[in-house]
């Protein structure tokens, strides 16, 4: 057993999930799809799980359109977040200086994302923004792994040569133009993956990945290890 999924739970019992990830889940989602199945009282146990058990404990809220999610900045335990479906332009009302591994998945209207809010990101998955024209690596210095899919109008990202930590990098069915991409790639760097483009261009960039010395950078379906 990898993934243990709790939808809308109404009670959350914090030994049960500490004896799923010993028993094997290497992780367990918490996934909310309605702000009636957060109360306070759910909240507090969230934050208690996500404390006692760390990175292994995913919250998700899934197709949230304009919710209040201001609150996620309260529970000071959390430490991995997805963003599944639902609409907002931003990410301004999760802001959390404690979460590592940051997921945002198919959110209409998603148009900026600012690694700043999240100061220990060290993981990030996007996918499925059509949107989503740049991003700006700055605000992430502790970035180890980047996966950029299926953003068709993505046509930067700025920040490379800052990201002193980054290590795996993956971009594919993007905008952007490979040859200013590959100057500015980051000292550390060690995994990359360049694609989504036609099958001869693909393979040429593969081929060229490969004698600058890059391994291959994984699609990061699953950021967790």
């Amino acid at each position: 057993m990898r993934l243990q999924r709790i939808a809308d739970p109404g009670s959350i019992d914090v030994g049960l999930i500490a004896r799923s990830i010993a028993n094997g889940a290497h992780r367990v989602v918490l996934q909310f799809s309605k702000e009636s199945a957060y109360s306070p009282s759910i909240l507090e146990d969230v934050n208690l799980a996500c404390r006692t058990v760390g990175v292994k404990v995913n919250v998700r809220f899934w197709a949230h359109y304009g919710s209040q999610l201001a609150f996620v900045g309260r529970l000071h335990g959390l430490s991995a977040l997805t963003l599944l479906l639902g609409g907002r332009n931003n990410l301004e009302q999760l802001a959390h200086d404690g979460i590592k591994h940051l997921e945002v998945l198919r959110v209409r209207g998603m148009n900026t994302i600012d690694l700043a809010l999240f100061p220990k990101i060290e993981d990030l998955r996007v996918e499925d923004q059509v949107q989503l024209q740049n991003l700006n690596l700055d605000g992430g210095p502790n970035l180890r792994a980047v996966s950029i899919w299926n953003c068709k109008t993505f046509s930067e990202l700025q920040g490379m040569r800052h990201a002193h930590r980054l290590e795996s990098l993956f971009v594919g069915k993007t905008a952007i133009e490979p040859d200013a991409f590959l100057r500015e790639l980051p000292a550390n760097l060690k995994q990359l993956s360049l694609t989504g483009y036609r099958k001869r261009k693909d393979d040429g960039l593969r081929n060229r990945i490969d004698s600058l010395g890059y391994a291959s950078a994984k699609y990061m379906e699953d950021i967790y290890p």
